[in-house]
């Protein structure tokens, strides 16, 4: 079973401005220790557009025929959960990021497959009982609609799986 929060669109300058955003970030600031990043472009434009905030390893690329990026964000401090809120998600930029995938103690913790439509995160609960899932954002009607709005998509995203809002 997964859970499923809808973040919305990002702006017209590429960053997700919903409170829903806020809250999960603030959330996994709490509870995630490292950051799973797909992309294409190079760890010296990651680097700056974190704004050094973080360090940053490559890990072995996801998909080379696309040309995939993967790096492995640690040492997550203030300064990154801040900076990570106003990051350009733009797909359609030379900078875009297409996954961000949250991590505690090498597990998955929460994905965010980018696109440019709404967007969902979804927090894996399976392994991490001992986390406050119920109180992760404020308005759970709001969400609960989105998601009943955008259930095929979920659905899509999920692959399967088993999802609540």
């Amino acid at each position: 079973m997964v859970k499923v929060i809808c973040i919305g669109m990002y702006n017209g300058n590429g960053i997700f401005v919903s409170d829903s955003w806020i809250e999960t970030l603030d959330w996994l600031k709490q509870h995630s220790d490292s950051l799973i990043v797909y992309c294409r472009f190079s760890l010296e434009r990651l680097t700056e557009k974190f704004e050094f905030s973080c360090d940053i390893d490559t890990m072995v690329s996801p998909d080379r025929e696309m040309d995939v990026k993967a790096y492995k964000s640690y040492n997550l401090g203030d300064a990154f959960w801040e900076t990570i809120k106003r990051v350009d998600y733009c797909i359609d930029s030379n900078a875009d990021i297409s996954h961000l995938f949250f991590m505690h103690n090498d597990k998955l913790l929460c994905s965010l497959e980018i696109t440019d439509d709404v967007n969902f995160m979804i927090i894996y609960e399976d392994d991490f009982n001992q986390l406050d899932f119920e109180n992760i954002i404020s308005d759970k009607n709001y969400n609960a609609s989105q998601c009943a709005l955008y259930k095929d998509d979920i659905d899509d995203l999920v692959e399967g799986e088993m999802w609540m809002p």
